[in-house]
């Protein structure tokens, strides 16, 4: 709680004027503009306003944890790499006793998040399995570290033998679509969430003549596109849901009644659409690719990738999986 303000001299305490500076900024970030798009130099200078050592008795500390947890994911998306750890350990050091399950859930989270960067760093199959494992069993209401779970099972479909890797991508995809519905998710997450969850079914459906899983992935890569309006997706999302869109209208195509031709001929369209938007944004010299590398079952040259196996991290049993939406 914040401290009453001196007036003893007549004024007001330059702490207590930080801190109240910062809460203001903070919400402004969390706010975002009229497009819902949050603006980090709002961030920026709430956490210096928060961290000066005159604001110090009068900060509530867990609403400055939060906030760098907030800027250590904007710093991880930058790949400043030092700057979001940084963050994350400071963050630890003001993580008060009594604070709400919340915060201490979002700092589990980037735990998972750094757990992961250290398994991948390693090569070490063993570590990301597990990691994912313990992540899609984290409870509903935890915030979900869903780019270092995407991270994992990307590298997971590509070195581990499709009868692994795929209960678990499809475990995994469950999962995050749990998050995505949730209430606490905000707008400007919507689109990376529905995003990773896209690319999870598009691994899961790219080789395939499954059209409900195909069409899972076109459900969310809609939905990841029509949120927060003011940032373009990326190219790689593009071409993967023209590829996906495409594929699926030549199954629909395939087994297609006379009524359903129009279905087939929206997906076609559509596909071309995705795709030529993201080749049109590639700069000149790159090709936009699968993300992660290889699609699953393809297996890379050159260095070998370490799979130490036992008992811990083994995959359980999976559940049913949900139907495709829409």
């Amino acid at each position: 709680m914040a401290a009453a303000p001196d007036h003893r001299d007549g004024g007001v305490d330059d702490g207590y004027l930080l801190a109240k500076r910062a809460q203001v900024r903070n919400h402004l970030y969390l706010l975002g503009d009229e497009h819902g798009r949050r603006d980090a130099r709002l961030l920026d200078g709430a956490l210096a306003d928060w961290l000066d050592e005159r604001a110090v008795p009068h900060r509530h500390d867990p609403s400055v944890v939060r906030a760098l947890l907030n800027r250590a994911q904007v710093r991880a998306r930058r790949n400043d790499t030092p700057g979001a750890r940084a963050d994350r350990e400071l963050a630890r050091r003001l993580y008060p006793a009594g604070a709400s399950d919340r915060t201490a859930a979002k700092l589990r989270a980037v735990r998972f998040e750094e757990l992961v960067e250290k398994a991948s760093a390693a090569d070490d199959l063993e570590r990301l399995r597990a990691l994912a494992t313990t992540i899609i069993a984290s409870p509903p209401d935890d915030p979900l570290p869903t780019a270092a779970l995407v991270r994992a099972c990307k590298i997971l479909a590509r070195h581990l033998p499709e009868d692994e890797w795929r209960p678990l991508l499809a475990d995994a995809l469950d999962r995050i679509e749990i998050d995505l519905v949730h209430p606490s998710l905000s707008e400007p997450a919507v689109r990376p969430v529905a995003g990773h969850a896209a690319l999870l079914a598009w691994l899961l459906g790219r080789r395939t003549d499954d059209a409900d899983t195909l069409a899972r992935a076109i459900h969310l890569y809609r939905t990841s596109f029509a949120a927060f309006r003011a940032e373009p997706p990326s190219i790689d999302a593009l071409v993967n849901a023209g590829a996906c869109a495409l594929q699926l209208g030549r199954i629909v195509q395939a087994g297609a009644e006379e009524a359903e031709g129009p279905v087939a001929g929206g997906l076609f369209a559509e596909g071309l659409a995705w795709t030529e938007a993201g080749l049109a944004r590639a700069p000149p010299g790159r090709r936009a690719e699968h993300p992660g590398g290889p699609a699953p079952g393809d297996r890379p040259q050159g260095r070998g990738v370490r799979l130490r196996r036992g008992a811990a991290g083994e995959p359980q049993p999976h559940g049913r999986r949900r139907p495709a939406p829409g």
